[in-house]
């Protein structure tokens, strides 16, 4: 008896069977393909999220550009808008000097009222201003007459300073931004 089961033993260590060879290339085939197919979706899923990645990045600079240049664009076009507001409070009041400089201001003055400020000015803005001129072809320059117009009321400065006020007020509104802040700040102080 212990020959046979010597025997039995050192069959089974022997060299396998052609089934059992077959089972065993089958199952080093299937777990290469599990293997390959692993890979494969690993790939593809790489491949996938850095197309999504590279798709965002893509988005974002387009968008950081974009928002760039807007910004350029309104830089510019608020600094026109500055200068044009400077100059008409600039003109207002320089109304009360010689008749020569009375002259220039006019004739800036209605450059501003027909080109800049019809460019620059908000409807606000243009509304007082279009009171003001007005009044200097009544009252100064007497281009017309009118009965609405009260020229013995006339006051450039008084329309300079409705003008700052009223410019003041849009900007803030249109840049949104509260010009509150300003006037609360103490520019003396320094925090350090």
């Amino acid at each position: 008896m212990e020959i046979t089961s010597v025997m039995w033993g050192s069959a089974l260590l022997a060299e396998p069977s052609s089934l059992a060879r077959e089972e065993m290339a089958n199952s080093t085939l299937v777990a290469k393909h599990m293997k390959q197919t692993r890979y494969n979706l690993l790939d593809i899923g790489i491949k996938t999220i850095t197309i999504i990645i590279s798709i965002f990045f893509a988005f974002a600079g387009f968008w950081q550009y974009k928002e760039i240049k807007e910004r350029e664009f309104k830089k510019e076009f608020y600094q026109k808008q500055i200068e044009t507001i400077d100059e008409t409070i600039s003109i207002l009041t320089s109304f009360e000097k010689s008749k020569n400089d009375k002259e220039r201001s006019y004739a800036r003055l209605w450059d501003i009222f027909y080109g800049k400020g019809r460019l620059y000015l908000d409807q606000e803005m243009f509304n007082v201003l279009s009171k003001a001129a007005k009044h200097v072809a009544v009252c100064e320059q007497k281009i017309y007459k009118s009965e609405k117009i009260n020229c013995e009321q006339w006051s450039p400065y008084g329309y300079a300073s409705l003008f700052a006020k009223t410019a003041r007020e849009s900007l803030g509104k249109n840049w949104q931004y509260n010009f509150e802040e300003i006037t609360t700040e103490d520019p003396w102080n320094v925090q350090r």
